[in-house]
């Protein structure tokens, strides 16, 4: 398994821009174009030279959520992409909004760890000594990026009210965990309101869901919604009654609804196994891991197969 430093994926950073104390990082590949988004929280005092201290083993269920927190990130409101394509130089990127001052190794860790989080979309390679993107052919476009892509969740308020959705799975116990809280802190934008701001708010009615713009983006907050659900371990009954009212209250009909978490459960499953082969090698426990989740998530046993199979056939393992 190997480990990304700053030394070995600085090539593919094609921006990165501190904002208060989080690093926002555009990857690209030279080679391949692939590109990914993401985002890391900066912490005093860790520096490059103690990742390797805190490289212990990572669970099945961070790798789950830094890759959902990536992957919903640009969805409830940041971007920099668009800057970094724009022209915007990489410098000027890097010393906008700073708030804090944070060392360079503080940054460069964080840099590190928000490519952790996309770190399924690309390969380390032994000759060069470097990590490299997956050339775009060999990533199949899967419903729940054909779901995100085609109906984003756009609308401020519809951003807005998928955060207080988010927030209210989260406490449906009554409370907001700390790893709950940065957990949703980590990819909902703070002008939306804090995390504990939003858990004050009264409950969503069906006046708030049916005001969200009618049609099919009302399906991809929902699936947002079952993916952060499903990210953790165990999905508890007052979770599941809280989709299910999220779900009548957006007027998405039990059939599709149904459809829609099964778009939920294949993306999961699908990261699920990325943490599974990090850097295109199987880790034997992240592997078991990753077969007890699915068959948690109620996969037959066949589909697991399947999908393991399919999954690195995609990645040439």
């Amino acid at each position: 398994m190997h480990e990304p430093t700053y030394g070995s994926i600085q090539h593919l950073i094609e921006a990165e821009e501190q904002d208060r104390n989080t690093m926002k990082c555009v990857f690209k590949c030279p080679e391949t174009g692939a590109t990914a988004e993401s985002s890391a929280t900066i912490s005093q005092g860790r520096g490059v030279k103690n990742v390797a201290k805190s490289a212990v083993k990572r669970s099945l269920f961070s790798s789950l959520r830094r890759a959902v927190s990536s992957t919903l990130y640009s969805t409830l409101g940041h971007s920099i992409a668009g800057r970094a394509a724009s022209g915007v130089s990489q410098e000027m990127l890097s010393n906008t909004r700073q708030g804090t001052m944070y060392s360079s190794e503080d940054k460069q860790d964080a840099v590190v760890r928000a490519f952790d989080r996309v770190a399924s979309k690309f390969r380390f390679d032994e000759d060069q000594g470097r990590w490299i993107g997956i050339p775009a052919g060999t990533v199949v476009e899967t419903g729940f990026s054909k779901q995100l892509d085609a109906h984003p969740v756009s609308g401020r308020y519809e951003q807005g009210v998928l955060a207080r959705m988010l927030v209210e799975i989260a406490c449906a116990d009554g409370t907001v965990s700390d790893d709950e809280r940065a957990f949703l802190g980590d990819f909902i934008d703070p002008e939306l309101g804090t995390i504990d701001d939003l858990a004050t708010k009264a409950k969503l009615n069906s006046v708030d869901l049916e005001e969200t713009v009618a049609g099919d983006v009302r399906e991809t907050m929902l699936m947002i919604a079952w993916t952060a659900a499903l990210s953790d371990d165990g999905l508890a009954d007052t979770e599941k009654s809280r989709l299910a009212e999220h779900a009548a209250g957006l007027g998405v009909a039990d059939d599709r609804a149904a459809e829609v978490r099964n778009l939920a459960t294949s993306y999961l499953l699908e990261q699920a196994f990325g943490a599974a082969y990090p850097g295109g090698k199987r880790d034997d426990a992240a592997h078991a891991e990753t077969m007890a989740y699915a068959a948690g998530l109620g996969v037959e046993a066949e589909d697991i197969q399947r999908a393991d199979i399919r999954y690195r056939k995609r990645m040439g393992i």
